[in-house]
């Protein structure tokens, strides 16, 4: 049985900070909630809905018995596509805070044409095998 007092707005704020979104974006990834019903939901004065507890649990893959209760994992096992998927979106989300030599890697990753995907895996299997 779980000992965790969190309540409900309490374990969406963690969410949030593990995501590295402030209020204001978390609102926008979650279907354009304001910044203000983040916060009354943080502090419990607002409930969160179905509809919006079910978007967050697919955006940021969170379990959604932990979100309910507390219990086991804050996040689901994410499947390397799934991890690749969430990361990118995360990126697309936070332009103005992401390093500007990510945003060049992965516009030139966008350019690539089939020859240079072929170099490109030749290049990170070398490197995974002196690893």
């Amino acid at each position: 049985m779980s000992t965790n007092k969190q309540t409900i707005g309490e374990r969406v704020k963690a969410i949030r900070k593990d995501q590295r979104l402030n209020q204001e974006r978390f609102g926008k990834a979650l279907g354009g909630l304001q910044k203000s019903s983040i916060s009354k939901i943080e502090k419990s004065e607002n409930g969160l809905s179905q509809r919006n507890l079910k978007t967050l649990c697919q955006t940021f893959h969170v379990n959604e018995q932990w979100l309910l209760t507390g219990e086991g994992e804050m996040y689901l096992p994410a499947s390397q596509e799934e991890m690749i998927q969430v990361y990118m979106q995360s990126i697309l989300s936070n332009r103005a805070d992401i390093a500007e030599l990510q945003l060049h890697f992965f516009k030139s990753l966008s350019n690539l044409s089939e020859d240079d995907w072929v170099v490109l895996d030749k290049i990170v299997t070398a490197l995974a095998e002196q690893n």
